[in-house]
């Protein structure tokens, strides 16, 4: 069955990849993937290195909406800072 990401999900609100995964035995998981550069702008996008940011919900059915309304506290609150020089 295919099940829709939940929407408007960022890290740090940086743009970000989101997905689902509804398991066995009502077992839910919402993934959600930020990627940021790193160095020097200049470079490719496809040369430059980057650091990759994860978060990661793991949930039932029963408790989805209650731990989904937590993780996006979570995430809203979550800031990525400037790397110090």
């Amino acid at each position: 069955m295919r099940v829709k990401a939940p929407s408007g999900l960022q890290i740090g609100g940086k743009r970000s990849a989101t997905c689902r995964v509804d398991g066995d035995s009502e077992r839910i998981e919402v993934i959600v993937l930020t990627q940021l550069p790193m160095g020097d702008a200049k470079r490719s996008v496809r040369d430059a290195p980057g650091i990759n940011l994860y978060a990661n919900l793991q949930t039932t059915k029963d408790r989805y909406r209650l731990d989904l309304s937590e993780f996006k506290k979570m995430l809203r609150s979550t800031r990525i800072l400037p790397a110090e020089r």
